[in-house]
């Protein structure tokens, strides 16, 4: 039985690759979120230690769901139902699917507003947004003129500043509700949520 008692044998292919993903299972799933908040709180997870090497950047990546999603539509583009390795065309295999399982099994995906990405193809993300950028410009130029010429997007954030840092960061979302106890709706998650309170004065 899975959390809150619900019945993986219930779930899709897709929805239990998500759902095992949430909980650590190794999947070709790469997580994602509409929420630019979300992504920080993911950004600064983890606190650097004091041993001398520092990162000195945390990072988001943002990715144009929208042109891509009108390219795969415009090209007729995608995978087949049941996910399987059976009769996959040269384009089906270069392909990529946004997976957004918005199943009440899955309430860490609701509650951190997620998505995967899913694909199969011979290198990674950026080497098939690299491929297919040419493509994907000229169809979204042809809807949109206006329209950003970027797919994937990097922010570097200074991990350490005079004003803001780790526990800064976290003192802030959690102002916003964002935290350990609301994108991980379950004992872990409010486990962890106390121990941020101890961690950080004032949290």
């Amino acid at each position: 039985m899975a959390e809150g008692g619900a019945n993986p044998k219930n779930l899709s292919l897709r929805e239990l690759l998500a759902f095992g993903r949430h909980y650590g299972l190794p999947t070709p799933l790469l997580d994602w979120t509409y929420s630019p908040y979300v992504a920080l709180f993911f950004a600064y997870s983890q606190r650097n230690h004091s041993d001398g090497n520092k990162n000195k950047y945390r990072t988001v990546y943002c990715l144009h769901k929208k042109k891509i999603d009108d390219y795969f539509v415009h090209n007729n583009l995608a995978y087949k139902e049941p996910y399987t390795t059976d009769e996959i065309d040269v384009e089906e295999f270069n392909s990529l699917e946004f997976l957004e399982p918005i199943v009440d099994e899955n309430s860490r995906i609701i509650n951190q507003n997620g998505l995967f990405t899913l694909f199969r193809f011979y290198g990674d993300l950026e080497d098939w947004l690299k491929k297919h950028y040419e493509e994907i410009e000229s169809k979204s130029r042809e809807e949109n003129k206006d329209r950003s010429k970027w797919l994937l997007y990097k922010i570097k954030i200074p991990y350490e500043s005079k004003n803001l840092g780790w526990g800064a960061v976290h003192t802030i979302l959690n102002r916003m509700n964002i935290n350990h106890k609301t994108l991980f709706p379950d004992l872990e998650g409010v486990a962890l949520y106390a121990k941020m309170q101890i961690s950080i004065p004032h949290y």
